[in-house]
């Protein structure tokens, strides 16, 4: 859309709540990318026999989520309902 503007030498208009809803949509992709990564580890940690298990290692993977969530998710997130699920 700029470049169709700029050979007119048109400013574009700019849209606040068009930033705001790309903002939020990067937010939510963030929260669900560590979601689906934590379902997936999930999954296969349920098949590990109790006896077989490596609890330190299975203690540094949740940790590593942890930092995940504390780094990528933004604060703002964390109000949404979709970060308490």
């Amino acid at each position: 859309m700029k470049f169709g503007l700029e050979i007119f030498e048109i400013d574009p208009t700019p849209y606040p709540e068009l930033s705001l809803v790309e903002n939020e949509t990067d937010l939510l992709t963030k929260i669900w990318e560590v979601k689906e990564n934590w379902d997936s580890s999930w999954d296969k940690w349920k098949e590990i026999p109790f006896y077989g298990a490596d609890f330190d290692d299975l203690t540094e993977n949740s940790l590593d989520f942890k930092d995940a969530i504390e780094k990528k998710i933004h604060k703002d997130v964390r109000e949404w309902g979709v970060y308490g699920f």
